[in-house]
């Protein structure tokens, strides 16, 4: 290998390790650059964290969507509608020999309801009525078996976007459905618990023997009662009337028309 080769190579060697040099002294720099924005990083992470903290519960609450456990989410979170709470189950009686009625608190901003009736507490192999006017707040129910104990429960629903959405099921309320008019002895027996008094009982204050009277039917308002009285055995056989009242012949409910 004669001079000028062995100068080409060395040179050759010496820019080799130049270059390395270089590139090391680079990709220290490059390190050390990616060191400084990491820590600077790592500060702006910190400050947003600590503001977090600070920020009031009420901030926080309000920039974190809820969804209540009585509401409902349509289009993927997109759209939220809370669902109306649960309906008030009123009162569910005998109205005549071959129905009950149902009667609920009216709610707002739903389409309609839905009432189930079962024989089963359960609610097993209810059957379903449904009220399309949200304006309705009762029912009446037929092709009941007399005697038999029904169990009742009611919910609203609201239709949107081609969509139904329930509330959660009333209470469950209950009825013996009678299927007839009550005997005159049951009336007597529901007017001695309103008036509190027991058969022969003595009115403490004037000595006079307490007796309930049932006086017959009467129609008020389209029903029909019987007409009660409680009376005082004033001397021997001669009765007079202390209080009045009235025993509705399906239901049983006590009404005072004065």
């Amino acid at each position: 290998m004669d001079r000028t080769e062995k100068n080409g190579k060395w040179l050759n060697l010496y820019c080799n390790r130049a270059t390395m040099l270089e590139e090391g002294v680079n990709n220290e720099r490059e390190q050390e650059e990616m060191m400084r924005k990491g820590k600077r990083l790592t500060g702006v992470l910190l400050v947003l964290a600590l503001g977090f903290q600070l920020l009031p519960a009420s901030v926080l609450a309000a920039e974190t969507p809820q969804v209540q456990a009585t509401g409902w989410v349509e289009d993927a979170g997109l759209e939220t509608m809370a669902a109306p709470a649960a309906v008030k189950l009123s009162s569910v009686k005998n109205i005549s020999s071959k129905s009950i009625k149902v009667t609920w608190k009216k709610q707002s901003g739903v389409t309609g309801y839905q009432v189930q009736y079962s024989t089963s507490s359960k609610m097993k192999k209810a059957k379903t009525v449904t009220v399309k006017k949200a304006k309705t707040t009762s029912v009446t129910i037929s092709k009941l078996k007399k005697g038999k104990k029904y169990y009742v429960r009611v919910r609203a629903y609201t239709k949107k976007n081609g969509k139904t959405k329930y509330t959660a099921w009333s209470a469950k309320k209950s009825v013996v459905f009678r299927g007839r008019m009550l005997t005159q002895k049951e009336a007597i027996a529901i007017a001695r618990k309103h008036w509190k008094v027991k058969p022969g009982e003595i009115d403490p204050e004037l000595g006079f023997e307490l007796a309930v009277f049932c006086g017959g039917t009467t129609t008020r308002n389209g029903r029909k009662y019987y007409s009660m009285y409680l009376r005082w055995l004033v001397e021997h056989s001669h009765w007079s009337t202390v209080d009045y009242g009235c025993v509705d012949v399906y239901s049983g409910d006590w009404v005072s028309f004065y």
